[in-house]
């Protein structure tokens, strides 16, 4: 059975993201059509998950994925959270 969907990878790091540039408009029209589609029941966000990892380095990764059925698109955001980036001159979530 030969399917006729493909599936396309995109990785955004924070160098991409800092790319990005956005009106203000731009994402509040952005954030209107996700609620939009969140109440047509269009989108699926299950439970984060989380990787704690308190006891070896201080920190945890949270996992956040969601799916937009109207636009066929699923996403994972990867949050790194560590009390002791600022030793670093990072932030403590990234």
């Amino acid at each position: 059975m030969k399917l006729s969907r493909s599936l396309e990878l995109l990785f955004l790091n924070q160098r991409d993201l800092d790319s990005i540039v956005l009106s203000m408009d731009d994402i509040l029209l952005a954030v209107e059509e996700g609620l939009r589609q969140h109440g047509l029941k269009k989108v699926t966000l299950p439970p984060k998950s989380h990787l704690d990892l308190e006891a070896e380095f201080s920190g945890h990764f949270n996992i956040l994925k969601g799916y937009v059925s109207s636009i066929d698109v699923a996403g994972i955001k990867v949050v790194g959270d560590y009390v002791f980036n600022y030793q670093r001159q990072l932030t403590s979530e990234i």
